[in-house]
């Protein structure tokens, strides 16, 4: 798994973004117990031959699978963007919560002084690259420019560990594969939207307790999801998904340019 290492106000961030999203990435568990992972074959390019012929279909759109995902928190809004190579499994997770409310952090008035501390020192723009044994962390500022950074090597059973993990919870034909998990999930109609689409709705759980809500597209690919806790929905728990294939321009997981700190092997 790959560390992110940008003191520890990023860490509390990315923590509380991290929690949003699991609502409704839960899925992935089952996916993963399902058979959707790939063994490692002895060397990595086995594995990325395996993963691009699932996706090589899908993959002429574009050689880059790219998700995005909005969640709307009492007024606040945080953006989460993944590019993945399917074929080299080089990886980019952007966090950006510049829509974030400032009153989220506000904690008492005897406490001001230090949540204008603590406010000023969160980390509301960041990408992580993943290249092998090569991670990048990177700060960046309200108009997505780079700051700062750092970068490190991992061991190669951890660069391994991370492509495992990548192939169960990243991949479009593994996002695919874990709605149709009917073990975890059950269909419960359609819906049709403002412009006239129409969704299939699924659900997993038990509406008197906790239940996901997911709307799918055509594709198999989720548009919009909802958590429901004792049959109400639960604020800010709506995300919203955007899902394509895109050319790779040279500036996706392009580094150059900026300034690293060098950590070493860690």
């Amino acid at each position: 798994m790959k560390k992110t290492i940008l003191g520890a106000a990023l860490v509390a961030v990315m923590a509380t973004s991290v929690t949003s999203y699991a609502s409704t990435n839960f899925n992935q568990k089952s996916a993963s117990n399902k058979g959707t992972q790939i063994a490692l074959a002895g060397s990595k390019q086995q594995v990325q031959n395996s993963a691009a012929a699932k996706v090589s279909g899908e993959a002429t759109k574009g050689s880059i699978e790219y998700l995005k995902t909005t969640t709307h928190s009492n007024g606040s809004t945080t953006i989460n963007e993944t590019w993945l190579n399917p074929n080299t499994f080089d990886f980019r997770s952007d966090i950006n919560r510049f829509g974030v409310n400032d009153s989220e952090f506000k904690e008492t008035d005897a406490q001001n002084a230090k949540t204008k501390l603590t406010q000023a020192n969160i980390v509301k723009y960041s990408s992580t690259y993943n290249e092998g044994k090569h991670v990048v962390n990177i700060i960046r500022d309200d108009k997505g420019n780079a700051i700062k950074g750092n970068e490190y090597q991992v061991t190669q059973k951890e660069a391994d560990s991370e492509i495992q993990d990548i192939q169960k919870n990243q991949t479009v034909a593994a996002i695919k594969a874990s709605y149709t998990d009917r073990s975890a999930w059950k269909d419960v109609g359609t819906v049709t939207t403002a412009d006239g689409k129409k969704l299939k709705k699924i659900s997993s759980g038990d509406i008197k307790d906790e239940m996901h809500i997911l709307y799918l597209n055509d594709d198999g690919l989720p548009v919009k999801s909802e958590l429901y806790l004792n049959g109400k929905i639960v604020g800010g728990s709506t995300i919203e998904y955007e899902h394509k294939f895109i050319q790779d321009d040279g500036k996706i997981f392009n580094t150059s340019g900026v300034k690293l700190d060098n950590l070493g092997i860690l």
